[in-house]
């Protein structure tokens, strides 16, 4: 397997006439798309990770899903979907819990392992715990005087 064969992306849908809060957020959904392929197996794997468990005929959106059958078609890869449900209706934390799950797949492991030990069913734990492990994970800003420019010579 090659770097270059291992893709990430982190999908944001939202309603084409979702507009911006009055504090400029644009409410919308998260969710994961990878390559990431365990051990030195060379069969091509494609993971897709929704927070909510969805995967049919009305998500993800269409185009999307097109690109993920044609992906799989095209590579002969096999497609591992999440079908359970971490996120609690109406929360705001599926960002939180898909940076989780490819911090957890960036680690090597497969859906079924994060599913198992990773992730808890008890969705009001996962609602504190998740976004305080990534907000503990993101490094402190940096003061403009701590910062330290150097010229180049």
């Amino acid at each position: 397997m090659h770097l270059e064969d291992i893709t990430i992306y982190v999908v944001f849908t939202s309603h084409s006439n979702a507009r911006p809060s009055k504090d400029n957020i644009i409410r919308g959904h998260v969710f994961s798309i990878d390559t990431i392929q365990r051990g030195t197996t060379n069969i091509p794997v494609l993971t897709v990770f929704d927070s909510y468990g969805r995967f049919s005929v009305n998500f993800p959106p269409p185009r999307i899903r097109q690109i993920i059958f044609h992906y799989c078609k095209k590579r002969n890869a096999s497609l591992y979907v999440n079908a359970r449900c971490y996120q609690a209706p109406r929360s705001i934390i599926c960002s939180h819990l898909t940076l989780y799950f490819l911090l957890q797949r960036s680690r090597g492991h497969g859906l079924a392992c994060i599913q198992k030990s990773k992730f808890c069913s008890n969705q009001r734990k996962l609602l504190f715990l998740i976004p305080k492990l990534i907000k503990g994970l993101i490094p402190p800003k940096i003061s403009k005087k701590e910062r330290v420019f150097k010229n180049p010579v």
